[in-house]
């Protein structure tokens, strides 16, 4: 029987090929191009009906300002693990960020085979990388333990349709430096002999 992980690469190049448009060329950057976009000026409202051509698409990833944080302040090569989980392939570092930012919801259901090929995926992960995963979506206050299948759980539930009803955090964090001493540079004064001077006279 053929591996799981083996299967889902199989499986990727045909779900890939239907749902992404990809520049194959080693000499061209990676493009990872969704089939449906939302708009970009300002963050979708939840209000807002979702067609059922794209029911299973949210918000993308560079709307939500502690992710687009988290992503940009990341080094690429920790985010390999994310965009692996997005789209079962990987990508050439300078393009990582970018598809990272623009996933927008996975355009499948938890009943299907892609869905459970990326949690086999995600199962075969050690748990600190599951972690690294979370941080950067930032679904950590929603996960239950500190188990593999809670952080499994929490990251696919939040990925099949990104939204703010399913990660609250989305206020770009502040980092506050410490306040530099603005004192005065403190001259030392040579220390004078209280001793006084004994009168000699002379004759």
């Amino acid at each position: 029987m053929m591996p799981t992980w083996l299967y889902c690469q199989d499986f990727a190049k045909f779900s890939l090929n239907r749902h992404y448009n990809l520049k194959t060329d080693e000499s061209e950057e990676i493009e990872i191009i969704p089939d449906i976009h939302i708009q970009d000026d300002g963050c979708p409202s939840l209000d807002s009906d979702f067609t059922v051509e794209n029911e299973y698409l949210g918000i993308k990833l560079k709307n939500f300002s502690n992710i687009h944080y988290q992503v940009i302040s990341t080094p690429a090569a920790k985010l390999n693990d994310v965009h692996m989980i997005l789209y079962l392939t990987t990508s050439a570092q300078n393009n990582i960020r970018r598809n990272v930012l623009e996933f927008s919801g996975y355009p499948f259901d938890e009943t299907s085979t892609e869905y459970q090929c990326r949690r086999n995926l995600m199962e075969q992960m050690c748990l600190e990388d599951l972690k690294t995963v979370a941080t950067v979506l930032c679904v950590s206050q929603y996960i239950v333990d500190e188990s593999k299948n809670s952080l499994i759980d929490a990251i696919l539930k939040f990925l099949l349709k990104p939204s703010a009803l399913l990660n609250s955090s989305t206020i770009m964090p502040t980092i506050s430096h410490a306040p530099v001493s603005r004192r005065s540079p403190v001259v030392k004064k040579k220390a004078t002999s209280t001793s006084k001077t004994p009168n000699v006279n002379i004759f």
